[in-house]
């Protein structure tokens, strides 16, 4: 028999096996009680039942120093262990599923990835064959502008220029207008502005009737102001009917001689002399080189040049009989002399001079007084022909 006290001190599970209702034995190797068979065979069920005894307030006990309470321990152990084993387990096969769901969503979002990446590229493929085509459009179309403001010059252009074709020869050309502009009073001037009425071809071009070779000097007159160096009567004829002034005081300046213009009421005259070869006359041995004319009033005037100046001189008509000579009487005249130049006219004027009566009297200006010498004058750019000089006289009567 054991003492109250030393049963306090046993196991559990001794005091349980003692005051179990089917009267259980347990020996050193075997647990007869049924329920203690249950509770090792079933673990799970024997704990159940002990926490029923623990909440009854009713504690099991075994016998002590048995096999039964290691194994009943370890036991409990296991269970523990094991019911931990299959929470980890658990957790494992969620966390596995989990991994395999966030495999799945990456393997999509890297197709989807790829796809787009793909749609990009074939965007971008498209974008860079439209912006080809697009440049090469703006290309085409630049091509075209630049053919049309080519088209819109070359027409200006021809608006800008006379266009004619020789009637003789069928040679066709153009003039600028700039070039036309030189010699504004011209009839070409006037044919160009359509200030007067011409013949054209069927394209509307003017009908020239002109030889090549005149016509060729027409228009390199315009464009530089050049005149021959030799007289030519047909292209001063040229000249005269295209009005080209300029053109026509230079030819005329390449023929010898002096045209006389009276006033009408014979109370002066206009003389214009135009004097050829001026240096070689006067280096020949000559002098002077002069122009004598008839005046209003049957006198007899003359122009001298020399190297020292320009005259007017009165003269004895040789026509007259000697004992007429005594008849001629003096005159007061005021002369005003003009150089005429390529480009300007170099004016004299003299206070009224008298001539006297019976015999020959010449008045004139040095050449000092004009600002040039004599070879100056006879030169380019000044001379409207090179070596020749035009001088016109102007004489008003005064009595």
């Amino acid at each position: 028999m054991t003492s109250k006290a030393e049963s306090s001190r046993l196991p559990l599970f001794s005091r349980w096996g003692r005051t179990c209702p089917g009267k259980a034995r347990c020996s050193s190797s075997t647990i007869t009680s049924p329920l203690l068979t249950t509770s090792v065979e079933s673990p799970s069920d024997f704990l159940k039942a002990n926490m029923s005894e623990q909440t009854t307030g009713q504690a099991p006990s075994l016998e002590p120093g048995t096999v039964a309470d290691a194994k009943l321990v370890t036991a409990v152990s296991t269970l523990a262990a094991a019911s931990d084993v299959k929470a980890l387990g658990q957790q494992n096969e969620n966390l596995r599923a989990r991994v395999a769901v966030l495999a799945k969503e990456k393997a999509d979002a890297r197709s989807e990835a790829d796809t787009l990446q793909a749609e990009n590229a074939a965007l971008r493929q498209e974008m860079s064959e439209k912006e080809k085509g697009f440049m090469k459009e703006v290309s085409e179309l630049e091509e075209v502008l630049e053919k049309q403001r080519e088209a819109c010059r070359r027409s200006e252009d021809e608006r800008e220029r006379f266009q004619y074709v020789l009637a003789c020869t069928g040679q066709e050309g153009s003039v600028p207008r700039s070039v036309l502009a030189s010699a504004p009073d011209s009839l070409l001037f006037e044919m160009f502005y359509g200030e007067c009425d011409y013949a054209r071809d069927d394209q509307g071009r003017a009908l020239i009737t002109c030889h090549p070779e005149r016509w060729t000097a027409v228009l390199e007159h315009l464009a530089t102001g050049a005149v021959p160096a030799e007289s030519d009567p047909l292209l001063l004829a040229q000249a005269r009917h295209w009005k080209l002034n300029r053109l026509v005081e230079g030819l005329e300046a390449l023929i010898s001689g002096v045209t006389v213009t009276n006033d009408e009421e014979d109370r002066g005259f206009k003389a214009r002399c135009t004097l050829v070869s001026v240096m070689e006359k006067l280096s020949g041995g000559k002098g002077d080189v002069s122009y004598t004319f008839p005046g209003p009033q049957g006198r007899l005037w003359a122009v001298k040049i020399s190297t020292a100046g320009v005259m007017l001189g009165s003269l004895v008509p040789r026509t007259l009989q000697p004992t007429n000579v005594a008849d001629l009487k003096g005159i007061k005249v005021s002369p005003t002399f003009r150089v005429l130049l390529r480009t300007e006219a170099l004016v004299q004027a003299s206070v009224p001079v008298n001539f006297p009566s019976r015999e020959e009297s010449f008045r004139g200006f040095a050449w000092l007084k004009w600002g040039y010498g004599l070879q100056q004058l006879l030169s380019e750019p000044l001379a409207k022909a090179h070596g020749n000089l035009v001088i016109e006289v102007e004489v008003r009567y005064e009595d």
